[in-house]
């Protein structure tokens, strides 16, 4: 499958609607992170690219469930799209992933 039928594919899986009003549950931020959070507020996820994700790659962890699961094509896409598959935010959402094979170990988030 190429490059563009792939987008199309998370088009289709992954309908466009408004991005979450809430991006993080956390309270705990600081400065930094909640730059990051407004500068990804508002925009959809076909909006994101590459170079957002390579000043932000942690921004994945400070995401709500909600934001997360809107996002999560979008940040797929844009490596797809710009030929970029060693942006450090996909080592963070597969460290994030990573987790024990018993689900009592796992957090809320997840």
């Amino acid at each position: 499958m190429n490059t563009l039928n792939l987008i199309n594919e998370f088009k289709k899986t992954f309908p466009m609607e408004n991005p979450p009003s809430i991006l993080s549950d956390s309270i705990q931020l600081d400065k930094y992170e909640r730059r990051e959070l407004d500068l990804l507020a508002g925009k959809t996820w076909i909006e994101i690219d590459c170079e957002f994700l390579q000043v932000s790659y942690d921004i994945i962890f400070h995401l709500s469930p909600d934001a997360f699961h809107y996002y999560l094509p979008g940040i797929c896409c844009a490596g797809l799209r710009e030929d970029n598959k060693d942006l450090l935010v996909f080592h963070s959402i597969i460290t994030m992933l990573d987790r024990s094979p018993v689900p009592e170990y796992w957090d809320d988030f997840f």
